[in-house]
């Protein structure tokens, strides 16, 4: 437990180092701008549209108040967006410069081995093992013996491809396994199945696995962060519905006593 609280503290001090607060500033500050042109094209359709004027006096005042409520939203909206990106580019920084040695170490260790030995160190080949592995039940196994007869009387080509077939769905159910057993993205292990060990190690998969977690917690701050921005935005539309409702009723109230 000690050790791991000490690799937690370890990785902490890691990347708060390659914080930048200019950078940050900037990647909140482009976000923000986004943000401040949004507000504006709102601002600009409801004041061109009179969608904040009131028949009452003192309502009229507050509700244009919202051209000034809308941009704040839109902007504080910007500079979360933009401050959550900059955390999970800090973060893919990270990871990659605090994985490179490992995964070099690594490489360097896989490409001393024999070759015979390296090339069964990888996923394609465990695949190749599974099809191996599928075609040896169908021809042992007595109740598949009439599918494997089948089978066996298909051309080369197709029977490779079937067996392909097969071993896709072993591949996949494996997947959906580990998915479940380490809450990695089935996405990001299908890619794993494509290349060999060294290979692996060298491209960018494994940062990606180790960032998946936290990429997940920042895309769900950020999801928050829009639903946030959109039931603030939803005060004035609540608003301007209800003013409509009221000056509705009261314009067959007004026709009906000018009759009178």
């Amino acid at each position: 437990m000690f050790e791991n609280i000490q690799l937690f503290f370890t990785q902490l001090s890691f990347f708060l180092g390659h914080l930048d607060p200019l950078a940050a500033f900037w990647s909140a500050a482009k976000f923000a701008a986004q943000g401040l042109l949004l507000a504006f094209i709102i601002i600009s359709a409801c004041a061109r549209f009179k969608i904040f004027r009131r028949k009452n006096k003192y309502w009229n005042i507050a509700a244009k108040l919202y051209f000034i409520y809308i941009p704040i939203v839109c902007m504080g909206a910007g500079v979360s967006l933009g401050l959550l990106q900059y955390i999970k580019a800090v973060n893919d920084e990270t990871v990659s410069v605090w994985l490179q040695p490992v995964k070099q170490e690594m490489a360097d260790y896989l490409q001393s081995l024999p070759p015979e030995v390296s090339a069964n160190l990888s996923l394609p080949a465990l695949k190749t093992h599974i099809r191996i592995a599928i075609e040896q039940a169908l021809n042992e196994s007595p109740t598949a013996s009439r599918l494997a007869g089948l089978i066996n009387q298909m051309p080369a080509p197709a029977k490779t491809l079937l067996l392909e077939k097969f071993a896709d769905v072993v591949v996949e159910k494996l997947n959906e396994k580990i998915s479940d057993a380490t809450r990695i993205d089935e996405k990001i292990l299908s890619q794993l199945w494509q290349h060999n060990a060294i290979a692996l190690i060298k491209s960018d998969l494994l940062d990606r696995v180790v960032s998946q977690k936290t990429h997940g917690l920042i895309d769900d701050y950020q999801k928050n962060s829009l639903i946030l921005t959109l039931l603030l935005l939803l005060l004035p539309v609540a608003d301007t519905l209800i003013a409509r409702f009221l000056e509705q009723r009261r314009t067959p109230t007004q026709a009906l006593a000018s009759g009178q």
